[in-house]
């Protein structure tokens, strides 16, 4: 009798194992497909706006009338959802378990929409004088230097993208555009295109493009970015 209630309590707790562990799966698939909705979502309309962008600059170009006020609220847009899908995306991937591969396509299309967004504000630059200051960073993953770059760079846009006129109104800077992308991505050649254009190699990381020409590799300290970016104390 003894050796029966045993056996009993022995395989209800398997079962119970077996049905918990299940649902632990379970429970994490379904997030995982959540994520990956939200996140290609966000993608989806970024990529769309960042198309309806350049069909108005097109049309404003060909009538020859490229006028900053209109598209100025365009690109903050733009840049702001890309802040939005690259959180979304590091959220996302440091949480997935089950769908590695809809990560790292979603990661591809990200780092290709950042550069677009790149080459729409070097467009951008030629009417409108000053108005943005693209970085193009480089980073290493699971890099301590890389990550602490990333806060320094994240710390300057919140300080100052809010204060970019002196006392006289001349611009100190234009607003701080940071665009992130892995340094050691192979997924997609563009980026060793860029990489190779700038002479950065997967050694010199965490590395950075300041406004198209002034290069960087390595750490920056605080006090060269801010004369680089032209701030003043």
């Amino acid at each position: 009798m003894k050796e029966q209630y045993i056996k009993h309590i022995f395989i209800t707790s398997l079962i119970a194992a077996i049905v918990i562990f299940t649902s632990g799966i379970m429970i994490g698939w379904v997030l995982d497909n959540y994520r990956t909705n939200e996140v290609l979502n966000i993608i989806k309309d970024n990529e769309l706006n960042s198309e309806s962008y350049n069909i108005e600059w097109i049309f404003l170009e060909n009538i020859g009338n490229i006028d900053c006020k209109i598209l100025t609220p365009r690109i903050e847009m733009i840049s702001k959802d890309l802040g939005e899908t690259g959180r979304e995306l590091q959220r996302y991937g440091s949480a997935s378990d089950f769908k590695k591969t809809e990560f790292e396509y979603l990661k591809r299309r990200y780092f290709l929409m950042e550069i677009k967004f790149y080459n729409h504000i070097h467009n951008y630059q030629d009417s409108c004088k000053d108005e943005y200051t693209p970085i193009l960073y480089f980073y290493k993953i699971d890099d301590k230097t890389s990550e602490i770059q990333g806060y320094i760079l994240d710390e300057f846009v919140k300080k100052y993208n809010d204060d970019t006129k002196q006392e006289n109104g001349y611009k100190k800077h234009g607003k701080l555009v940071v665009l992130s992308i892995d340094g050691e991505y192979d997924k997609d050649p563009l980026i060793s295109t860029i990489r190779n254009s700038y002479n950065i190699d997967i050694d010199n990381l965490p590395a950075m493009i300041i406004n198209f020409d002034t290069i960087r590799k390595g750490f920056v300290e605080k006090d060269e970015l801010e004369t680089i970016f032209n701030i003043y104390q």
